[in-house]
């Protein structure tokens, strides 16, 4: 408790709740929990520090990714694709209707709350053997038949040594879903703990007063504090230009990023402005957007060496704000020529980039097209810019949009047996256009 307290500044409430649950699991004591908050705030370092807490259980683990949100049942896939308990004793529907799921079998996208009670045995049989620690990272992101399936399953975690963490940011939908799981929000650090870790991150004496004053300015975002001493330093936040103003914290921030744009090449800029107006982080869309701007491969390399964004498969920025500062500052004569070649690149209308030259190649060799233009694969967590109306490209439709993926069915046929290590990355054959979430 106390390494972790101590790794995890300012969080030993936090800390204490899940390893309590942790406890209560081993013990035979099922729970469910949801870490709630905003964009850098630590959810997914609390989820890390509970795994490293859960020694001797069975850890499965599923991060949502924005770009696999209309695939039917890619969350409940990652999930169990290493899970190798046999299924023989679930009831023959249930068990059927996971095979579908989990792309085993070809069909209609089997009902959520049966994929449901077909998860929770499959996660009690599991527990039998050792406690299960079930981690459920960006769950804004997890597609809505997984979430209500996971949501089902994890209402009914009492009896068994099954602990399930959700975390995710605030969002309405989520709440909807994921209805009667507790919830525990985490806030900003508290004033001492911010100070604490700035100081901390900047690895050096530094004037107390000062540091305070940026906590004021700034806030008690985890993430936002270790950009600025990471990016700055001790001389430069010394400065009075982050002392206390009546500007708030998150525009302060979008300055900060702001400036650090303007210091890169003018391609680098622009190729940032066109990543900020694709919503979903598609290379391969981006790719064709840059080649109609005529712009360089190495912008996109600068880009990604900056630290602004994260180019693994998809683009994702460093934090939500670092794309609402790219997009916020351009003039509007400065965004129509992006907006307009991403749209092209969307529309197959721009150049594709010649051979295997392309970031999205080198990146992101081997992912799957998704229909509708996203690409699959690759690592990171696919667009994590949050969803504001705002900004180009972010449909009014409900998540999900009027028509959903279809995939083409497995042709491995199943066995009767274990539910994971099979037909992983498959999705599940969608046969009625239109299906509702």
């Amino acid at each position: 408790m106390t390494s972790e307290s101590e790794v995890l500044v300012g969080r030993a409430a936090e800390l204490e709740k899940l390893f309590a649950l942790i406890t209560a699991a081993r013990n035979g004591i099922g729970h469910t929990l949801r870490l709630l908050g905003d964009p850098g705030i630590g959810k997914t370092a609390l989820l890390a520090a509970a795994i490293r807490r859960a020694g001797g259980f069975r850890v499965l683990r599923a991060d949502g990714y924005e770009v696999e949100q209309a695939l039917p049942y890619t969350a409940v896939q990652r999930l169990l694709a290493a899970l190798d308990t046999d299924a023989e004793d679930l009831p023959e529907r249930e068990r059927e209707a996971l095979n579908v799921a989990m792309g085993h079998r070809p069909g209609p996208v089997p009902d959520r709350f049966l994929v449901g009670r077909a998860l929770l045995g499959l996660l009690t049989l599991t527990a039998r053997e050792r406690p299960v620690l079930c981690v459920i990272d960006d769950a804004q992101w997890v597609d809505r038949e997984s979430l209500d399936a996971l949501g089902f399953a994890a209402r009914r975690m009492h009896a068994d040594a099954v602990l399930v963490l959700f975390a995710s940011r605030p969002d309405a939908e989520v709440d909807v879903h994921l209805g009667g799981v507790a919830v525990r929000e985490v806030p900003e650090l508290d004033r001492t703990a911010a100070v604490e870790l700035l100081t901390d991150r900047l690895g050096v004496a530094f004037d107390p007063r000062i540091a305070a004053g940026i906590v004021d300015a700034v806030g008690g975002n985890p993430l936002a504090l270790t950009d600025l001493a990471h990016d700055l330093g001790t001389r430069r936040l010394s400065d009075s230009s982050f002392l206390p103003s009546t500007v708030g914290a998150g525009r302060r921030l979008e300055q900060h990023y702001q400036r650090q744009v303007r210091a890169l090449p003018a391609a680098t800029q622009q190729w940032l402005l066109v990543a900020a107006a694709e919503s979903i982080g598609d290379l391969r869309l981006i790719d064709r957007a840059v080649h109609t701007l005529g712009l360089a491969e190495s912008a996109g390399e600068s880009a990604d060496s900056a630290g602004l964004v994260i180019i693994e498969g998809t683009v994702r920025f460093r934090h939500p704000l670092v794309r609402a500062a790219i997009y916020g500052a351009a003039p509007a004569a400065g965004r129509r020529p992006a907006t307009r070649a991403r749209r092209a690149g969307a529309g197959g209308r721009g150049p594709r980039p010649a051979g295997c030259g392309s970031l999205a190649c080198r990146r992101g060799r081997g992912a799957t097209r998704r229909p509708g233009g996203g690409a699959l694969g690759g690592g990171g967590r696919a667009g994590s810019a949050a969803r504001r109306p705002d900004l180009p490209g972010e449909s009014a439709e409900p998540r999900g949009g009027p028509q959903r993926a279809s995939r083409r069915p497995a042709r491995t046929p199943a066995r009767r047996g274990r539910i994971g290590r099979r037909g992983r990355g498959r999705s599940v054959r969608v046969e009625s256009a239109g299906a509702g979430r």
